[in-house]
């Protein structure tokens, strides 16, 4: 404008950043697979990964890698009377790594990994959830993964206790519903 120091219609104009990276997609996926859907303690486990082409067919001779884990998480059953009841053991540890196995996948893009469950690892964790991630290296060195999950007991009943009220009174009754599953 005439006569002022700031111009009310002047454009400020600042240099624009762009990030350009090179993305290239996998051309396959992994698809993991488990021979059921609730394992137990001292029972075996077979996983099973697939690497596919998307164009159609397997992808083949490629490094894979199988880690299981299993996941401590309180148990609750759906049935309506158990409404309310949660089974926990209190306090338990973080993830467990049950396997680990470095392979590769064959002429049908499949690896195949057979591990037990020990019979004792009911001291650590009583239910949880096994996980099983497959993962395929591909021609550049990353990996494409796929996961599938199953319940895990380590017994083969629970209880679970109830308390009524919060604070009990001495020398009076106390109710304490519990629940067998």
């Amino acid at each position: 404008g005439a006569g002022g120091a700031f111009d009310s219609d002047a454009v400020v104009r600042f240099p624009l950043r762009v990030l350009v990276s090179d993305f290239t997609p996998s051309p396959f996926g992994v698809r993991t697979s488990l021979n059921g859907d609730l394992f137990e303690a001292g029972s075996s486990v077979t996983a099973e990964t697939r690497a596919t082409l998307f164009s159609g067919g397997p992808y083949i001779d490629a490094e894979a890698r199988i880690t299981a884990q299993l996941t401590p998480r309180p148990f609750r059953s759906e049935h309506p009377q158990a409404a309310g009841f949660m089974f926990d053991t209190g306090m338990q540890p973080a993830a467990i790594v049950l396997a680990q196995q470095s392979t590769q996948v064959d002429a049908q893009g499949e690896a195949r990994h057979t591990f037990g469950l020990d019979a004792n690892i009911g001291n650590q964790v009583v239910a949880g959830t096994l996980t099983v991630e497959g993962a395929v290296r591909d021609d550049r060195g990353k990996y494409v993964a796929g996961a599938a999950s199953a319940y895990f007991v380590a017994v083969d009943r629970l209880v679970c206790l109830h308390s009524t009220e919060w604070v009990f009174r001495e020398d009076e009754p106390a109710n304490v519903e519990y629940l067998v599953v």
